[in-house]
């Protein structure tokens, strides 16, 4: 079947994003939620299938499309190299899969549902965007790795204040078993904070490490504050005001010892680190995702 036949196939079809394929009858493959289908979820092994009516080519073709993105990447270290060969920034080889891929990138965005924040006059935008030099490099690839102790993890897709460079030898991101910081150099990690260090069922949601500090908060409006280099280092925790609200973002003020913490409430406190006390407080009519202080101390929400 070639790429025209599957896109006129694809664009009959009348796709529900929750009912797409079930594996096993339990889990999902691009899907939006976990939730069980209704109506046909018998497999064939471990083969997805197809719940709309469509053709079985097509749907054989996605499903094995599918299957491919879900796969282990090929290679835990990436290098220039590697990328020269034909591997992406994540390991995968695509050579030959040119099609699947084309073909698979399409059905998610016609598939998957789509998120707008605040409108925009998109003219307008259009006016004031300045053109992109294509000779300029704007950065040059060395080396990732991948694997389960190199993996972020993100407990919801809004959330992005999860990783934290202070610079190009330490990179601090939210593991499954704690903090961890990586040396992309020396190609090593460590665990600096462990999950048991942290108050019972602290979920973090927010990650700041600012002048060998590292500050977190949660989705109950709690923050935890630890110094890292220091041997046994000091730590602190408890709630940082009178609603347990989910934590936005944290970020360093220009004042030694203090950062910025924005709520899901609306609120921003200027946290003392040393004290482990909010010193300062804001209240908005919107949930603040994040904040930014300038060299003046004016604070942008």
């Amino acid at each position: 079947m070639d790429e025209r036949t599957v896109a006129q196939q694809l664009q009959q079809l009348v796709i529900d994003p929750l009912e797409i394929f079930s594996v096993d009858n339990s889990r999902l493959v691009g899907t939006a939620s976990p939730t069980p289908m209704h109506g046909d979820t018998s497999a064939r092994g471990s083969e997805p299938r197809a719940t709309n009516t469509a053709p079985d080519a097509t749907w054989d073709f996605l499903a094995n499309a599918a299957q491919m993105f879900e796969q282990p990447a090929e290679l835990s270290e990436i290098t220039q190299t590697d990328v020269d060969r034909g591997f992406d920034m994540q390991g995968y080889w695509w050579g030959g899969r040119a099609m699947q891929r084309r073909m698979y990138m399409e059905y998610r965005r016609t598939s998957y549902p789509q998120y707008q924040g605040v409108s925009h006059d998109v003219r307008l935008v259009l006016q004031q965007a300045r053109a992109v030099d294509p000779t300029s490099q704007f950065y040059k690839f060395r080396y990732a790795a991948t694997g389960d102790q190199f993996r972020c993890k993100i407990n919801h897709f809004q959330l992005r204040d999860l990783v934290w460079a202070t610079s190009s030898y330490d990179v601090f991101y939210w593991h499954a078993d704690g903090v961890h910081v990586w040396n992309p150099w020396q190609r090593q990690q460590k665990c600096i904070v462990g999950r048991r260090e942290m108050p019972e069922s602290f979920r973090l949601s927010a990650l700041c490490v600012d002048g060998g500090t590292v500050v977190a908060g949660d989705y109950s409006g709690r923050y935890f504050v630890k110094s890292i280099w220091a041997e046994n280092g000091a730590s602190a925790s408890g709630p940082l005001g009178d609603t347990s609200d989910i934590v936005n973002h944290v970020s360093p003020s220009c004042k030694s010892g203090r950062v910025s913490v924005a709520m899901n409430s609306g609120h921003v406190s200027v946290f003392d680190v040393h004290r482990a006390t909010v010193i300062e407080r804001s209240a908005f009519d919107w949930a603040v995702n994040c904040t930014a202080e300038s060299t003046t101390g004016a604070l942008a929400c």
